[in-house]
């Protein structure tokens, strides 16, 4: 059990296809985290389209073998998501970039950020991926903080690299080899 709830008793799911209801549910969590600040790639909640157009793409890296996608919780209203995809430069093969960490605004604190990010790491090695990578925005000490205490290195940071709603943050990159 997690300090601040269960996160461990959250039941997990890898799809590989989507069907309405995950559509739905991932679209609402993107929808709940952008409302409320998060940094997850769009300034506004996106529209469905944008996730169903991000969602195809992510699940056929997935069924190709060159990424993943987990999600916690009822996949028709996730508490939290994340994802890793391979490097598509053939001398990058060995390295996986995690992305879309999130979780629902409600369930904060409880652990599910870094259950998701474990989750993803424990997916890297039997898909023969080295060396882990991720960005986030430079503001965002609870995820800087988790990355490090998973032994996430910063490797490099790019100042103003970030525009939100004509904010700018660094861009921090972090590494983890896995081998």
């Amino acid at each position: 059990m997690t300090a601040g709830g269960v996160a461990d008793e959250v039941a997990s799911t890898w799809p590989a296809v989507a069907d309405d209801e995950l559509r739905e549910g991932v679209h609402g969590l993107f929808t709940e985290v952008v409302r409320s600040g998060g940094a997850v790639g769009w300034e506004c909640p996106p529209r469905r389209a944008a996730i169903d157009a991000w969602l195809d793409s992510t699940l056929m890296a997935v069924r190709s073998g060159d990424g993943g996608l987990v999600v916690l919780g009822d996949p028709a209203a996730p508490l939290a998501m994340g994802t890793w995809r391979r490097a598509d430069r053939a001398v990058h093969r060995h390295v996986a970039e995690l992305s879309k960490v999130m979780s629902h605004p409600s369930a904060r604190g409880r652990g599910l950020g870094r259950t998701v990010t474990t989750a993803l790491l424990e997916a890297l090695p039997p898909a023969g991926v080295e060396i882990a990578t991720l960005a986030t925005r430079g503001n965002n000490a609870v995820a800087m903080a988790l990355y490090g205490s998973l032994g996430f290195r910063e490797y490099g940071r790019i100042p103003g690299g970030i525009l939100a709603q004509e904010v700018r943050y660094d861009d921090v990159r972090f590494v983890l080899a896995l081998t």
